[in-house]
């Protein structure tokens, strides 16, 4: 376990704590004097003490708190495990291509990860030696076993029960355990599809099932098979209808497809030409029934279309208005010469009134002045 330093200028003391299994300590203490459920270090220590984490005989789960002053800085969990008690088959951590399978190919091999579990279910120490297998029909399948890595290897069609165990006698005695494979080929001579339901409701899921078989009717060796030479169709659209390949890969022969039934009503059949010395064609058929599924479709038809005349409406409202825009923004640029017009007439009759106005001033200054003059000789007449 990772061990946790302590700043040597730290402000404040520092206290590393376990509840549950465990316990905790200085690890420059090798003789664990300290050790128990909580060890501190003073604040502003001249060292640079290194907690560390002890097992204590017990098995569990360990939590460590970490706390600088009053403040929680880290928690962390750990697993303390006991002796095993049983050998347990890890299929979790199996890395191998040929993991675990069930049905092995002749002249192919499978992969058995093994651990060793203490009476809490907790992994015990790793397996650094070889455990001892044995097959319980040596000319069927053969065994071998790297630390806890069980290998076998198919020869002849059959089944065998595989033991493996630890071999040696500890606290628990022998630890034992067994599991069965079968071999078998890894060509199909029958090759079926399948729907899980013969009838569906619309838009409901439908299973389809790829199922190969040996001639002795044994499933196909698990793995990438070609069963397939013309990959499956189907007489109309499927949500979900899968990218096929001539290749399927295989569990305990059979490969299942998730899908979903049409919204019309009436019959789905995927068909497919098998991989077998005849080539078979072969299908699956599935009725979808419930009438509801036609009117659904007329109602979304139906939906679809007024949506689509709303969206004319709409269009040609905005055309129209486009039309009135275009028609308003003339009419005021007609209002805006006619002002412009009606200003200069304006300022034109202002201006002859001007003009007229002048005229008349002197047309009377004209007649004053005349009539002074008819004045004058009509005084020098009298005289």
């Amino acid at each position: 376990i990772g061990a946790t330093n302590v700043d040597s200028t730290a402000p404040a003391a520092t206290t590393v704590s376990i509840s549950g299994a465990g316990a905790v300590g200085l690890q420059s203490n090798g003789t664990g004097t300290d050790r128990g459920t909580s060890v501190t270090v003073a604040a502003a220590t001249t060292a640079t003490p290194v907690f560390a984490v002890y097992a204590n005989g017990a098995t569990g789960t360990g939590t460590i708190t970490i706390t600088v002053g009053t403040t929680v800085v880290a928690t962390k969990t750990v697993t303390f495990y006991g002796a095993a008690t049983k050998l347990v088959h890890d299929t979790a951590n199996e890395t191998a291509a040929d993991a675990s399978p069930t049905y092995i190919g002749v002249l192919g091999t499978g992969s058995y990860l093994f651990i060793g579990q203490d009476a809490l279910g907790n992994t015990a120490a790793p397996i650094t030696s070889n455990l001892t297998v044995a097959s319980g029909s040596p000319l069927i399948a053969s065994v071998a076993a790297v630390n806890g890595l069980v290998t076998v290897t198919g020869i002849a069609e059959g089944t065998s029960v595989i033991t493996v165990s630890n071999g040696a006698l500890t606290t628990a005695g022998v630890l034992s355990t067994t599991f069965t494979v079968t071999v078998t080929k890894t060509t199909a001579a029958t090759v079926a599809l399948s729907f899980d339901k013969a009838s569906y409701a619309p838009g409901e899921k439908m299973v389809l099932t790829v199922s190969a078989k040996t001639s002795t009717g044994t499933a196909v060796a698990d793995g990438t098979r070609t069963v397939f030479t013309a990959v499956p169709t189907s007489n109309v659209s499927l949500q979900g209808f899968p990218t096929w390949a001539t290749t399927v890969a295989l569990v305990g022969g059979v490969k299942t497809y998730t899908m979903y039934a049409p919204l019309l009503a009436g019959d789905v059949t995927v068909s497919a030409t098998d991989n077998t010395t005849a080539a078979v064609a072969i299908s699956a058929t599935a009725t979808i029934s419930g009438g509801d599924a036609a009117a659904a479709l007329d109602a979304a038809n139906e939906a679809t279309d007024a949506a689509n005349y709303a969206a004319d409406a709409a269009d040609a409202a905005t055309t129209a208005a486009e039309e009135a825009t275009a028609a308003a923004n003339a009419a005021g640029d007609a209002a805006t010469a006619a002002q412009a017009s009606a200003d200069a007439a304006l300022a034109a009759v202002t201006d002859l009134g001007l003009k007229v106005t002048g005229l008349i001033s002197a047309l009377r200054a004209q007649i004053t002045s005349l009539t002074n003059l008819i004045v004058k000789i009509q005084k020098k007449v009298k005289a």
